[in-house]
Protein backbone atom coordinates (compact mmCIF):
# COMPACT_ATOMS: atom_id res chain seq x y z
CA UNK A 1 0.00 0.00 0.00
CA UNK A 2 1.28 3.45 -0.94
CA UNK A 3 1.99 6.17 1.61
CA UNK A 4 0.52 9.67 1.62
CA UNK A 5 3.14 11.29 3.87
CA UNK A 6 4.82 14.57 2.99
CA UNK A 7 6.93 17.13 4.85
CA UNK A 8 8.36 20.17 3.08
CA UNK A 9 12.15 20.74 3.07
CA UNK A 10 11.95 23.78 5.35
CA UNK A 11 10.08 21.91 8.06
CA UNK A 12 12.48 18.96 7.76
CA UNK A 13 15.61 21.06 8.26
CA UNK A 14 14.10 23.20 10.98
CA UNK A 15 13.17 20.06 12.91
CA UNK A 16 16.65 18.56 12.47
CA UNK A 17 18.27 21.79 13.66
CA UNK A 18 16.03 21.78 16.73
CA UNK A 19 16.44 18.10 17.63
CA UNK A 20 20.02 17.31 16.53
CA UNK A 21 21.91 20.59 15.86
CA UNK A 22 25.36 19.14 16.62
CA UNK A 23 24.99 15.86 14.75
CA UNK A 24 27.02 15.51 11.54
CA UNK A 25 24.74 15.63 8.52
CA UNK A 26 27.27 15.48 5.65
CA UNK A 27 30.89 14.36 5.69
CA UNK A 28 32.96 14.93 2.56
CA UNK A 29 35.84 12.47 2.49
CA UNK A 30 37.78 14.12 -0.33
CA UNK A 31 37.64 17.58 1.23
CA UNK A 32 38.15 16.28 4.78
CA UNK A 33 35.15 18.34 5.92
CA UNK A 34 31.92 17.77 7.78
CA UNK A 35 28.89 19.89 8.57
CA UNK A 36 26.26 19.52 11.28
CA UNK A 37 22.51 19.76 10.85
CA UNK A 38 22.51 23.07 12.70
CA UNK A 39 25.15 24.66 10.47
CA UNK A 40 23.56 23.19 7.33
CA UNK A 41 20.16 24.59 8.24
CA UNK A 42 21.65 28.04 8.78
CA UNK A 43 23.59 28.05 5.48
CA UNK A 44 20.70 26.78 3.38
CA UNK A 45 18.37 29.32 4.98
CA UNK A 46 20.80 32.12 4.13
CA UNK A 47 21.13 30.76 0.61
CA UNK A 48 17.34 30.83 0.19
CA UNK A 49 17.37 34.47 1.36
CA UNK A 50 20.22 35.17 -1.06
CA UNK A 51 18.19 33.83 -3.98
CA UNK A 52 15.30 36.10 -3.05
CA UNK A 53 17.69 39.07 -2.84
CA UNK A 54 18.95 38.22 -6.35
CA UNK A 55 15.40 38.22 -7.69
CA UNK A 56 15.12 34.43 -8.06
CA UNK A 57 11.58 33.44 -7.09
CA UNK A 58 9.70 30.22 -6.45
CA UNK A 59 9.30 28.34 -9.73
CA UNK A 60 12.44 29.87 -11.26
CA UNK A 61 15.39 27.62 -12.10
CA UNK A 62 19.03 27.47 -11.05
CA UNK A 63 21.78 25.06 -12.11
CA UNK A 64 24.73 23.77 -10.12
CA UNK A 65 27.86 22.40 -11.76
CA UNK A 66 30.37 21.06 -9.23
CA UNK A 67 32.00 17.93 -7.86
CA UNK A 68 30.57 16.09 -4.88
CA UNK A 69 31.10 18.24 -1.81
CA UNK A 70 29.23 20.04 0.94
CA UNK A 71 29.02 23.39 -0.89
CA UNK A 72 26.87 22.21 -3.84
CA UNK A 73 24.55 20.38 -1.43
CA UNK A 74 23.96 23.70 0.31
CA UNK A 75 22.84 25.06 -3.06
CA UNK A 76 20.74 21.95 -3.75
CA UNK A 77 18.79 22.00 -0.48
CA UNK A 78 18.72 25.79 -0.22
CA UNK A 79 17.00 25.97 -3.60
CA UNK A 80 14.46 23.32 -2.56
CA UNK A 81 13.76 25.26 0.63
CA UNK A 82 13.01 28.40 -1.38
CA UNK A 83 10.71 26.68 -3.89
CA UNK A 84 13.23 27.24 -6.68
CA UNK A 85 13.71 24.39 -9.18
CA UNK A 86 17.26 23.00 -8.88
CA UNK A 87 19.07 21.48 -11.85
CA UNK A 88 22.22 19.61 -10.76
CA UNK A 89 24.45 18.81 -13.75
CA UNK A 90 26.82 15.86 -13.87
CA UNK A 91 30.32 17.27 -14.33
CA UNK A 92 31.47 14.04 -16.01
CA UNK A 93 29.26 14.28 -19.10
CA UNK A 94 30.46 15.73 -22.39
CA UNK A 95 30.89 19.48 -22.58
CA UNK A 96 28.52 19.83 -25.53
CA UNK A 97 25.82 18.14 -23.44
CA UNK A 98 26.41 20.61 -20.59
CA UNK A 99 25.86 23.49 -23.00
CA UNK A 100 22.69 21.92 -24.36
CA UNK A 101 21.31 21.31 -20.87
CA UNK A 102 21.98 24.89 -19.81
CA UNK A 103 20.32 26.26 -22.93
CA UNK A 104 17.26 24.03 -22.36
CA UNK A 105 16.97 24.83 -18.66
CA UNK A 106 17.64 28.57 -19.08
CA UNK A 107 18.61 29.01 -15.42
CA UNK A 108 18.51 32.37 -13.70
CA UNK A 109 21.83 31.59 -11.98
CA UNK A 110 24.55 28.95 -12.38
CA UNK A 111 26.67 27.98 -9.37
CA UNK A 112 29.95 26.32 -10.31
CA UNK A 113 33.20 24.86 -9.09
CA UNK A 114 36.57 26.37 -10.05
CA UNK A 115 37.17 24.08 -13.03
CA UNK A 116 33.88 24.85 -14.78
CA UNK A 117 34.00 28.62 -15.32
CA UNK A 118 35.09 28.16 -18.96
CA UNK A 119 31.61 26.86 -19.79
CA UNK A 120 29.99 30.19 -18.95
CA UNK A 121 29.65 31.10 -22.63
CA UNK A 122 27.23 28.19 -23.08
CA UNK A 123 24.45 29.59 -20.87
CA UNK A 124 22.96 32.30 -23.02
CA UNK A 125 23.55 35.13 -20.59
CA UNK A 126 22.87 33.51 -17.21
CA UNK A 127 24.93 34.83 -14.30
CA UNK A 128 27.64 32.44 -13.09
CA UNK A 129 28.62 32.49 -9.42
CA UNK A 130 31.66 30.55 -8.11
CA UNK A 131 30.92 28.44 -5.07
CA UNK A 132 34.17 28.90 -3.24
CA UNK A 133 34.86 27.15 0.07
CA UNK A 134 32.08 27.19 2.63
CA UNK A 135 34.56 27.23 5.55
CA UNK A 136 37.19 29.57 4.11
CA UNK A 137 38.24 32.24 6.65
CA UNK A 138 38.58 34.83 3.87
CA UNK A 139 36.69 33.68 0.75
CA UNK A 140 36.95 35.58 -2.51
CA UNK A 141 34.61 38.53 -2.85
CA UNK A 142 32.69 36.96 -5.73
CA UNK A 143 32.33 33.56 -4.10
CA UNK A 144 28.89 32.45 -2.99
CA UNK A 145 29.88 31.88 0.60
CA UNK A 146 31.48 35.32 0.84
CA UNK A 147 28.14 36.78 -0.26
CA UNK A 148 26.20 34.64 2.20
CA UNK A 149 28.08 36.28 5.06
CA UNK A 150 26.22 39.49 4.29
CA UNK A 151 22.79 37.81 4.31
CA UNK A 152 21.00 38.35 7.62
CA UNK A 153 19.62 35.46 9.67
CA UNK A 154 15.88 35.41 9.09
CA UNK A 155 13.15 32.79 9.10
CA UNK A 156 11.78 31.51 5.81
CA UNK A 157 8.09 31.91 5.12
CA UNK A 158 8.11 29.65 2.05
CA UNK A 159 6.69 26.16 2.46
CA UNK A 160 6.88 24.30 -0.88
CA UNK A 161 3.63 22.44 -1.56
CA UNK A 162 3.32 18.85 -2.69
CA UNK A 163 2.66 19.77 -6.32
CA UNK A 164 5.41 22.40 -6.67
CA UNK A 165 8.35 21.54 -8.90
CA UNK A 166 11.55 20.47 -7.14
CA UNK A 167 14.34 18.80 -9.18
CA UNK A 168 15.11 18.87 -12.88
CA UNK A 169 17.48 15.95 -13.54
CA UNK A 170 19.03 14.82 -16.80
CA UNK A 171 20.14 11.38 -17.92
CA UNK A 172 23.87 10.74 -18.14
CA UNK A 173 24.31 11.39 -21.86
CA UNK A 174 26.93 8.64 -22.17
CA UNK A 175 25.22 6.94 -25.13
CA UNK A 176 22.57 9.44 -26.25
CA UNK A 177 21.51 13.07 -25.90
CA UNK A 178 20.64 13.71 -22.22
CA UNK A 179 16.91 13.92 -21.46
CA UNK A 180 15.50 15.99 -18.61
CA UNK A 181 12.74 14.86 -16.25
CA UNK A 182 11.12 17.03 -13.61
CA UNK A 183 9.73 15.94 -10.23
CA UNK A 184 7.33 17.53 -7.79
CA UNK A 185 8.26 17.94 -4.13
CA UNK A 186 5.88 15.14 -3.25
CA UNK A 187 7.47 12.78 -5.78
CA UNK A 188 10.96 13.56 -4.46
CA UNK A 189 9.76 12.90 -0.91
CA UNK A 190 8.03 9.68 -1.97
CA UNK A 191 11.14 8.33 -3.75
CA UNK A 192 13.22 8.84 -0.62
CA UNK A 193 10.49 7.44 1.59
CA UNK A 194 10.38 4.24 -0.50
CA UNK A 195 14.10 3.66 0.12
CA UNK A 196 13.68 4.30 3.85
CA UNK A 197 10.82 1.83 4.02
CA UNK A 198 12.61 -0.91 2.06
CA UNK A 199 15.91 -0.63 3.95
CA UNK A 200 14.58 0.39 7.37
CA UNK A 201 16.82 3.44 7.52
CA UNK A 202 16.86 5.65 10.59
CA UNK A 203 18.76 8.48 12.24
CA UNK A 204 21.39 6.14 13.71
CA UNK A 205 22.51 5.06 10.24
CA UNK A 206 25.40 6.30 8.13
CA UNK A 207 25.02 6.22 4.33
CA UNK A 208 28.06 6.20 2.04
CA UNK A 209 27.77 7.22 -1.62
CA UNK A 210 30.42 8.09 -4.17
CA UNK A 211 28.18 8.77 -7.20
CA UNK A 212 27.61 12.31 -8.39
CA UNK A 213 24.72 13.99 -6.62
CA UNK A 214 23.18 15.01 -9.96
CA UNK A 215 22.13 11.41 -10.58
CA UNK A 216 18.61 10.47 -9.57
CA UNK A 217 19.89 7.25 -7.98
CA UNK A 218 22.01 8.80 -5.18
CA UNK A 219 19.32 11.40 -4.59
CA UNK A 220 16.83 8.56 -4.09
CA UNK A 221 19.05 6.17 -2.16
CA UNK A 222 21.28 8.48 -0.12
CA UNK A 223 20.75 12.24 -0.17
CA UNK A 224 16.98 12.26 0.28
CA UNK A 225 16.82 9.46 2.87
CA UNK A 226 19.53 11.14 4.98
CA UNK A 227 17.48 14.34 5.00
CA UNK A 228 14.21 12.62 5.83
CA UNK A 229 15.59 10.47 8.66
CA UNK A 230 18.41 12.52 10.18
CA UNK A 231 21.03 9.95 9.13
CA UNK A 232 24.61 10.95 8.31
CA UNK A 233 25.59 11.12 4.62
CA UNK A 234 29.22 10.41 3.67
CA UNK A 235 30.32 11.51 0.19
CA UNK A 236 33.39 10.04 -1.51
CA UNK A 237 34.74 9.76 -5.05
CA UNK A 238 35.91 6.17 -5.30
CA UNK A 239 34.82 2.76 -4.10
CA UNK A 240 36.74 -0.50 -4.24
CA UNK A 241 35.34 -3.81 -5.42
CA UNK A 242 37.40 -5.51 -2.74
CA UNK A 243 35.48 -3.71 -0.01
CA UNK A 244 32.13 -5.29 -0.90
CA UNK A 245 30.86 -8.24 1.12
CA UNK A 246 29.09 -11.10 -0.67
CA UNK A 247 25.60 -11.88 0.56
CA UNK A 248 22.21 -12.99 -0.51
CA UNK A 249 21.18 -11.64 -3.90
CA UNK A 250 18.67 -12.41 -6.60
CA UNK A 251 20.77 -12.65 -9.73
CA UNK A 252 19.17 -11.36 -12.92
CA UNK A 253 16.42 -9.53 -11.02
CA UNK A 254 15.75 -5.82 -10.76
CA UNK A 255 14.14 -6.38 -7.36
CA UNK A 256 10.66 -5.82 -5.98
CA UNK A 257 8.47 -2.70 -6.29
CA UNK A 258 9.00 -0.24 -3.46
CA UNK A 259 6.50 1.50 -1.18
CA UNK A 260 5.37 4.21 -3.59
CA UNK A 261 5.72 2.34 -6.87
CA UNK A 262 3.25 0.05 -8.63
CA UNK A 263 4.49 -2.26 -11.39
CA UNK A 264 2.13 -4.11 -13.72
CA UNK A 265 3.24 -6.66 -16.32
CA UNK A 266 1.03 -6.46 -19.42
CA UNK A 267 0.78 -8.52 -22.58
CA UNK A 268 0.36 -7.05 -26.09
CA UNK A 269 -3.39 -6.68 -25.50
CA UNK A 270 -2.95 -4.72 -22.25
CA UNK A 271 -3.91 -7.62 -19.96
CA UNK A 272 -1.89 -8.49 -16.86
CA UNK A 273 0.14 -11.66 -17.26
CA UNK A 274 0.35 -14.47 -14.74
CA UNK A 275 3.32 -15.48 -12.53
CA UNK A 276 6.30 -16.60 -14.58
CA UNK A 277 4.99 -15.06 -17.81
CA UNK A 278 6.78 -12.26 -19.66
CA UNK A 279 5.06 -8.89 -19.84
CA UNK A 280 5.96 -5.25 -20.45
CA UNK A 281 6.60 -3.30 -17.26
CA UNK A 282 4.10 -0.47 -16.79
CA UNK A 283 4.94 1.66 -13.77
CA UNK A 284 2.93 4.18 -11.75
CA UNK A 285 2.97 5.73 -8.30
CA UNK A 286 3.40 9.07 -6.61
CA UNK A 287 7.20 9.00 -6.88
CA UNK A 288 7.07 9.21 -10.68
CA UNK A 289 8.55 12.14 -12.53
CA UNK A 290 5.79 14.38 -13.89
CA UNK A 291 7.15 15.29 -17.31
CA UNK A 292 10.08 15.43 -19.68
CA UNK A 293 11.65 18.87 -19.83
CA UNK A 294 12.34 20.15 -23.34
CA UNK A 295 12.81 23.81 -22.50
CA UNK A 296 10.91 26.57 -20.65
CA UNK A 297 7.21 26.03 -21.18
CA UNK A 298 7.85 22.80 -23.11
CA UNK A 299 6.82 19.84 -20.97
CA UNK A 300 5.92 16.40 -22.30
CA UNK A 301 3.68 14.80 -19.65
CA UNK A 302 4.58 11.37 -18.32
CA UNK A 303 1.43 9.23 -17.90
CA UNK A 304 0.88 8.96 -14.17
CA UNK A 305 -1.66 6.14 -14.39
CA UNK A 306 0.76 3.83 -16.16
CA UNK A 307 4.03 4.49 -17.99
CA UNK A 308 4.99 1.74 -20.49
CA UNK A 309 8.73 1.30 -20.10
CA UNK A 310 9.53 -1.00 -23.01
CA UNK A 311 11.21 -3.39 -20.54
CA UNK A 312 10.10 -6.99 -20.33
CA UNK A 313 10.02 -8.82 -17.00
CA UNK A 314 8.30 -11.70 -15.24
CA UNK A 315 7.21 -11.93 -11.61
CA UNK A 316 8.53 -14.87 -9.59
CA UNK A 317 6.92 -16.50 -6.59
CA UNK A 318 8.54 -14.01 -4.17
CA UNK A 319 7.48 -10.90 -6.10
CA UNK A 320 10.91 -10.24 -7.65
CA UNK A 321 11.07 -9.12 -11.27
CA UNK A 322 13.73 -10.91 -13.35
CA UNK A 323 14.71 -8.86 -16.40
CA UNK A 324 13.54 -10.46 -19.65
CA UNK A 325 14.89 -7.94 -22.17
CA UNK A 326 13.13 -5.29 -24.24
CA UNK A 327 9.95 -5.34 -26.30
CA UNK A 328 10.39 -5.49 -30.07
CA UNK A 329 8.80 -2.05 -30.50
CA UNK A 330 11.14 -0.47 -27.95
CA UNK A 331 14.17 -1.99 -29.64
CA UNK A 332 13.11 -0.35 -32.89
CA UNK A 333 12.37 2.96 -31.16
CA UNK A 334 15.74 2.98 -29.41
CA UNK A 335 17.42 3.82 -32.72
CA UNK A 336 15.46 7.08 -32.92
CA UNK A 337 16.96 10.29 -31.46
CA UNK A 338 13.54 10.98 -29.98
CA UNK A 339 13.28 7.72 -28.05
CA UNK A 340 12.39 8.10 -24.40
CA UNK A 341 14.76 7.14 -21.58
CA UNK A 342 14.29 3.94 -19.67
CA UNK A 343 12.61 3.80 -16.30
CA UNK A 344 15.78 4.06 -14.27
CA UNK A 345 15.61 7.86 -14.54
CA UNK A 346 11.94 8.01 -13.61
CA UNK A 347 11.57 6.23 -10.31
CA UNK A 348 13.30 4.55 -7.43
CA UNK A 349 15.42 1.56 -8.41
CA UNK A 350 13.88 -1.58 -6.91
CA UNK A 351 16.64 -3.16 -4.86
CA UNK A 352 16.45 -6.75 -3.66
CA UNK A 353 17.30 -6.69 0.03
CA UNK A 354 17.54 -8.94 3.04
CA UNK A 355 15.65 -7.58 6.01
CA UNK A 356 17.78 -7.27 9.14
CA UNK A 357 16.89 -9.47 12.06
CA UNK A 358 15.24 -7.81 15.02
CA UNK A 359 18.24 -8.56 17.22
CA UNK A 360 20.78 -6.87 14.93
CA UNK A 361 22.02 -3.50 16.08
CA UNK A 362 20.76 -0.49 14.13
CA UNK A 363 24.06 1.37 14.46
CA UNK A 364 25.35 0.17 11.09
CA UNK A 365 26.57 1.80 7.92
CA UNK A 366 24.69 1.66 4.61
CA UNK A 367 26.78 2.00 1.49
CA UNK A 368 25.67 2.74 -2.06
CA UNK A 369 28.42 2.33 -4.60
CA UNK A 370 29.10 0.66 -7.88
CA UNK A 371 32.45 -1.15 -8.09
CA UNK A 372 34.69 0.10 -10.84
CA UNK A 373 34.36 -3.22 -12.63
CA UNK A 374 30.70 -2.41 -13.41
CA UNK A 375 29.19 -5.43 -11.67
CA UNK A 376 26.56 -3.29 -9.96
CA UNK A 377 26.18 -1.55 -6.63
CA UNK A 378 26.45 -2.92 -3.13
CA UNK A 379 24.56 -2.30 0.04
CA UNK A 380 27.16 -2.79 2.69
CA UNK A 381 26.30 -3.71 6.24
CA UNK A 382 28.41 -5.76 8.58
CA UNK A 383 27.46 -9.09 7.08
CA UNK A 384 25.26 -8.68 4.00
CA UNK A 385 25.07 -7.06 0.59
CA UNK A 386 22.71 -6.99 -2.36
CA UNK A 387 23.14 -6.15 -6.00
CA UNK A 388 21.85 -3.08 -7.80
CA UNK A 389 19.51 -3.23 -10.76
CA UNK A 390 21.12 -2.67 -14.12
CA UNK A 391 19.16 0.51 -14.73
CA UNK A 392 20.72 2.27 -11.72
CA UNK A 393 24.34 1.40 -12.44
CA UNK A 394 26.84 4.07 -13.39
CA UNK A 395 28.73 3.66 -16.65
CA UNK A 396 31.02 0.65 -16.90
CA UNK A 397 34.61 1.48 -16.02
CA UNK A 398 37.45 1.60 -18.49
CA UNK A 399 39.88 -0.38 -16.37
CA UNK A 400 39.68 -3.55 -14.29
CA UNK A 401 39.53 -3.55 -10.50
Amino acid sequence: MSSTAYTDPNSLLEEHARRRPDKVFVESVDQGERITFGAFESLTRRFAQFLAREGVRAGDRISVLADNAIAPLVVFWGALRSGVIVNPINVEIREQHVGRILRDVAPALVFHGPQHAALAAETGGATWIPLGAWRAPAPGGDDLFARLRTVPEAALAVRPARGDWSCLNYTSGTTDVPKGAIWTHEAYYAMSESTIDRLELGEVDTILDYRHFSWSSPQILSIGPAMLTGATLVLARHFSCAATIPGQRRLGSIGRPTLNMRVRLLDDDGREVGPGEDGEMVVSGRQMASAYWQGPGQLVPIPQDGFPTGDLARRDEDGYLPDAGRTSSSREASTSPHSRPRTACLSTPTWPTRRPSASRTRSTARCWASPRCGRGGARRRRSSASTAPRGSRPSRCRRPC
